[in-house]
């Protein structure tokens, strides 16, 4: 997968119709200095609008589908991280819940998944994975496996109480 989130940014819908038109251009077969002219912008950098163009194109229409659930994710989560920071139990729980969607569009289970299958002796590879991922140490580890979901939850809420804090 090319990136997590939707380019719907201004400054991203712009480069993707100047790569559109780059390549609309190249369609009619006009050469790279040409688009270059036509667009301000150098030969080189119009040669990489039309293979930007092209690999956008080529990309897998479920890739994406993926990036536009994910950049709705993030919307979603920025509307109601307010409320969660509140320690709304019911916008934690929410927040959670789009954290566990995300995690599903990046397949993270999946990676724990093939590591154990690749790795059978031990646990240590996705351990040492997941501590990597979460900036956890040994410590923090042991002791992340001890909770249940209400204490994970009440952490969440402390966590988000103090960000709200700074």
């Amino acid at each position: 997968m090319a990136r997590a989130n939707a380019k719907t940014k201004p400054e991203d819908i712009e480069r993707a119709e100047r790569q559109a038109l780059a390549l609309e251009l190249r369609r009619k077969r006009k050469t790279y200095d040409e688009i270059g002219a036509e667009l301000g912008v150098s030969q080189s950098t119009a040669h990489r609008y039309v293979t930007e163009a092209i690999a956008e194109i080529k990309r897998d229409p479920a890739e994406s589908l993926i990036d536009l659930e994910l950049h709705t994710l993030d919307e979603i989560q920025a509307a109601i991280m307010p409320l969660a920071k509140t320690g709304d139990p019911a916008m934690i729980a929410a927040v959670i819940k789009l954290m566990q969607q995300r995690g599903k569009y990046y397949a993270i289970e999946q990676y724990a998944v093939n590591k154990l299958a690749t790795n059978t002796k031990d646990l240590s590879a996705v351990d040492a994975w997941a501590a990597a991922m979460l900036g956890r140490g040994e410590a923090d580890k042991a002791a992340a496996v001890e909770q249940s979901d209400e204490d994970i939850a009440a952490d969440i809420a402390a966590m988000l109480a103090e960000a709200g804090g700074e």
